[in-house]
């Protein structure tokens, strides 16, 4: 009896595995570094923080959105706000328009674009407050923007209400 026991408690927890794993594949909190390993322009600090930048630089077409999708194996048409196409390297911190630097973000589970809209925010002033250089705030992002949004914004995941956005001077 306690072999068989044993054993569906061994089941269950294999069943449980398999399912966080498919989960992680259908919403991933990252970007496939095969697909979007990240892409930069070739910018200055200066640039980037000139406000309205990042809204001047933003040039992804619906063909190339589409292809995003496309490229993850996602549909395209999913429901409004659950995915965000988004430039891994962000473009306010001189992330590039290139399909590689580009993939379908979702909103759930958190962290998801909300909170790495966050990050990218925070980073934007820091590096142009100088307190951060432009190609460290890259790869915060890159090796692991998980840990950049604990390192630096800590405790505000998913607390929107808290996160006041600039009413000047954004990216």
């Amino acid at each position: 009896m306690k072999k068989i026991i044993f054993y569906l408690s061994f089941l269950a927890v294999a069943i449980g595995l398999i399912s966080q794993i498919e989960k992680d594949k259908e919403y991933p909190i990252y970007p496939d570094p095969e697909l979007t390993p990240g892409a930069v322009m070739s910018v200055s600090k200066n640039e980037v923080c000139v406000p309205g930048y990042a809204k001047l630089a933003r040039d992804v077409s619906k063909k190339d959105r589409e292809a995003v999708f496309e490229r993850y194996g996602i549909d395209f048409n999913q429901p409004r706000g659950a995915y965000e196409v988004d430039h891994f390297i962000p473009l306010a911190l001189g992330g590039s328009n290139a399909v590689e630097n580009l993939w379908p973000q979702p909103r759930n589970p958190e962290p998801g674009f909300p909170d790495k809209d966050k990050l990218e925010f925070y980073l934007w002033r820091f590096v142009c407050a100088d307190g951060i250089s432009l190609d460290v705030a890259q790869e915060e992002i890159r090796a692991d923007w998980v840990k950049a949004f604990e390192k630096y914004l800590g405790d505000k995941l998913g607390a929107l209400d808290e996160f006041v956005p600039c009413e000047e001077g954004c990216p």
